[in-house]
């Protein structure tokens, strides 16, 4: 396990017995990784913002990598997670994160990837998501933010942003043009020879 502080707590076994009773998926790093994977999908319509937060509090240093898609939290989640020094990506996709909820993730300074896909934004939230030093990915298709806004995104080098219109992949081989060519003389010319004519003599010619 890692954290970002100087001195790391102790994982608390307790808490992750909480989660895993809970049917949340919880994965410990291996020796020398990055922190937990806590990931809330199988339950997610099925939580509170209150519940949520009871779980995740005991292990706020540990977290590396949180996924709450579709959980029913807000921004006093996203409070929360703004205490978690060691978290790399962090998923509130279809959740009731607004403006103030990102702003409050400014002091993240590890996270890599932020999905705000269908949450509840204005375009003030791209200054926030601007703030966060580390981060290379976001996701903002349906989360409220207009064209002007995602463009300002854009600008910033070294972040990639799926806003869901990115371009179709282009094909790594177009095949040419198909020509059907007649190899058969016409009338009044010389036949061909025997192995061309051999060749053009069709496979499923069957007579009776």
């Amino acid at each position: 396990q890692t954290c970002a502080l100087p001195i790391c707590p102790p994982l608390n076994r307790a808490a992750l017995d909480a989660l895993r009773a809970r049917q949340i998926d919880v994965r410990e790093p291996p020796p020398g990784g990055a922190g937990l994977t806590i990931d809330f999908a199988a339950v997610a319509t099925t939580m509170t913002e209150a519940e949520t937060k009871s779980l995740l509090q005991p292990l706020v240093e540990h977290i590396a990598d949180l996924g709450l898609a579709r959980v029913p939290v807000g921004d006093e989640l996203c409070a929360l997670c703004s205490r978690m020094p060691s978290l790399v990506r962090l998923d509130l996709r279809k959740t009731q994160v607004t403006t103030q909820g990102v702003q409050r993730l400014a002091g993240l300074t590890q996270l890599k990837e932020l999905v705000l896909a269908q949450t509840r934004l204005d375009d003030q939230a791209v200054d926030a998501i601007l703030t966060l030093p580390a981060l290379t990915k976001v996701y903002v298709w349906n989360s409220g933010l207009a064209n002007e806004a995602i463009a300002r995104l854009r600008q910033k080098q070294g972040l990639t942003v799926d806003a869901g219109d990115t371009p179709p992949a282009k094909a790594l081989e177009v095949e040419g043009e198909l020509k059907f060519v007649n190899e058969l003389p016409l009338p009044g010319q010389k036949p061909p020879p025997p192995e061309v004519a051999a060749a053009l003599q069709p496979v499923n010619d069957v007579r009776s």
